[in-house]
């Protein structure tokens, strides 16, 4: 009798397994996660997952594609069964988690890689307006106003033409802007710009002079040089206190005993 030959074969899987990624994305924006996939192997499943309950979000298993497992995502989701990357459309804030990668090829290798993604808000466009113009012997000066409603946003000004004459100063989240026009016939561009990192939003403004009435214009060069005099009178207290804040200490202590002694 001819012996029974049993014959066992056994699948040999050979697991990768891929340090992290992170990557970000915007607000309302769109986003894709790379699977990193090997681009020489064929996949013949895709597992896309959240949580540490490896909770599917979008699969490719037996041919058929679901990304409708998880209300959250809706319709926002887009599978890739080539490279296994996902695409998310129309970022939230409860988008930004870990998100996990299981490919399987066709060769039977299996690959695991994760994903961080985080979602941050774009800057906002930050808000300008001119206060007021005023005529001078000078032309016209001008004084404009920008604010930015972003956490550490940085403003800064361009003027356009570059010749006008400018000032300006920041205080937290404000900026302000002084500009002497010598031509008022002409407009002047103003653009504040909101910077963080490497995300801008300018703000142009169009001006140009307009001529007031003289009480108007009385009122205004009367803030102005007000303005101008409490700021050089600052400057000038600053400085005599700096360069000559000793000295005045001594004549002071001085000045006191001659006083006392001529009390005594």
């Amino acid at each position: 009798m001819n012996p029974l030959i049993l014959v066992v074969s056994c699948i040999h899987f050979q697991v990768v397994l891929v340090n992290s990624l992170e990557i970000s994305g915007f607000v309302g924006e769109t986003v894709t996660l790379p699977s990193r996939a090997n681009s020489s192997g064929e996949l013949s499943r895709i597992d896309w997952s959240i949580f540490t309950n490896s909770t599917w979000i979008a699969t490719y298993q037996n041919k058929k594609i679901n990304t409708q497992r998880v209300p959250l995502y809706g319709d926002r989701l887009e599978l890739n069964i080539t490279s296994g990357d996902l695409t998310i459309r129309n970022l939230m804030t409860e988008d930004a988690m870990e998100y996990n990668v299981d490919l399987v090829y066709a060769d039977f290798k299996d690959q695991t890689n994760k994903i961080k993604l985080t979602v941050k808000q774009r800057l906002q466009v930050p808000t300008a307006q001119k206060i007021y113009s005023a005529l001078t012997e000078m032309g016209c000066l001008m004084f404009l106003k920008c604010s930015s409603s972003d956490e550490g946003a940085t403003l800064s000004w361009q003027v356009n033409p570059p010749s006008v004459q400018t000032w300006n100063f920041t205080e937290g989240r404000s900026s302000h802007l002084f500009a002497n026009i010598s031509n008022m016939q002409d407009s002047v561009q103003f653009t504040c710009t909101s910077s963080r990192h490497t995300d801008n939003r300018p703000r142009v403004l169009m001006q140009k002079c307009d001529v007031p009435d003289k009480p108007a214009q009385s009122r205004n060069r009367s803030f102005v040089l007000l303005f101008f005099g409490g700021v050089l009178g600052g400057v000038i207290t600053v400085i005599i206190i700096y360069c000559f804040g000793g000295k005045i200490r001594n004549a002071w202590q001085s000045l006191t005993v001659i006083l006392c002694m001529q009390e005594n």
